[in-house]
């Protein structure tokens, strides 16, 4: 299970995302490419980029998502 954050405006603009602390991976999702839009309580802009992140917040202060743009 994951969370997620929407990124409104990003679609094809984000290359990679990591978490800074410790680099692992942060999973991009485009909303126009990965999801059913008849799944989604409420419709997602096509120029959306979906971030899911683990459901378990990191063992630090605050998390910081490194995104590198194209």
């Amino acid at each position: 299970m994951s969370q997620h954050i929407y990124l409104d405006g990003m679609a094809d603009k984000i290359a990679y995302a990591q978490l800074l602390h410790d680099g692992s991976q942060v999973a991009i999702k485009s909303a126009l490419r990965d999801y059913n839009y008849e799944a989604v309580a409420q419709p997602v802009p096509a120029d959306t980029v979906i971030l899911e992140l683990p459901v378990r917040k990191p063992d630090i202060v605050v998390p910081v998502i490194e995104l590198l743009l194209k």
